[in-house]
């Protein structure tokens, strides 16, 4: 190889590296996880068994944290913890239910990401299988759980208004 060539080819393989780490630390692929932010806040539910609080706060880097839980008198009772984290280039939903799942954190799979909406998916879940949060406008949104119980299709939605 002559020197010129082995310029140009050393010139090329470093282009071609830069370009290979340009891609692999996309920051389309780090704000995947920000297209959910606007789950940040406190929202609350009314339901036949009395309003039902849900909570959720950034944490960087890795994404969301939250609580389901209702206040009885001046105590707060938790339902559930709750992360939305990325992995792998896709955002899992991980409720820990109290008094379920032997404590033990459960993991949903995000199915579809479309503007506002997101569904997460565990087909091997006793129940839910499906959960579904939908923005409806800046202080509105709908939460919603689906799939087989009993053999039966079952779902509830709880539509959730901003408390603070």
């Amino acid at each position: 190889m002559k020197s010129k060539d082995k310029r140009t080819y050393a010139f090329e393989l470093i282009a071609i590296l830069i370009t290979i780490g340009l891609v692999s630390f996309s920051p389309t692929q780090e704000k995947k996880i920000k297209k959910a932010y606007w789950m940040a806040g406190t929202w609350k539910a009314a339901t036949k068994n009395g309003t039902i609080y849900e909570s959720w706060e950034i944490v960087e880097p890795k994404g969301l944290s939250g609580k389901s839980y209702s206040i009885n008198d001046k105590d707060t009772v938790i339902f559930e913890t709750i992360k939305l984290v990325e992995e792998e280039n896709t955002l899992f939903f991980i409720p820990t239910v109290m008094d379920q799942n032997e404590q033990k954190p459960v993991r949903f799979k995000l199915k579809s990401f479309k503007g506002r909406e997101l569904t997460f998916e565990n087909k091997k879940h006793d129940y839910p299988q499906i959960i579904t949060y939908r923005m409806i406008d800046s202080d509105s949104l709908v939460a919603e759980i689906s799939g087989l119980q009993g053999g039966k299709m079952r779902g509830s939605r709880f539509a959730f208004s901003r408390a603070k």
